[in-house]
């Protein structure tokens, strides 16, 4: 099933993209080459859409899985992620359910990474 991008002006079939340029500076416009050699330009706000980042492809249920977060003091918070999702861009991102809404636990600005077991310590995961 195709995975179709907004770009604003038009729509783009995300299994025919060959490859997207990041934000160019000054003009903040981002390049997408399809496989039919068309290139495509479109503003920096769709570089994630494009890239998948935001699309999730599938979703993992997890036991024993903890989102680290930092409090205002420096304290290290656990919050449980019944979660994982694969996105389009190949990622692996933790899944924040707890509430009505569905959210990336590493788009939270006071997020520091995935453990497992907090309680022994947990061994981090880099993210």
């Amino acid at each position: 099933m195709a995975h179709m991008v907004d770009i604003g002006s038009c729509g783009i079939n995300a299994d025919h993209i060959v490859s997207v340029s990041y934000p160019e500076e000054g003009s903040g416009r981002i390049r997408i080459e399809l496989d039919s050699g068309r290139t495509v330009e479109a503003g920096a706000e769709y570089y994630e859409a494009v890239m998948g980042r935001r699309s999730i492809r599938q979703i993992v249920p997890v036991a024993g899985c903890y989102a680290r977060t930092e409090d205002y003091d420096g304290s290290l918070n656990y919050e449980q992620i019944h979660c994982l999702a694969l996105t389009g861009d190949g990622e692996v991102r933790p899944l924040d359910v707890a509430e009505d809404l569905t959210e990336f636990f590493d788009d939270y600005c006071n997020y520091k990474g995935i453990c497992w077991n907090p309680e022994i310590g947990g061994r981090g995961i880099p993210t």
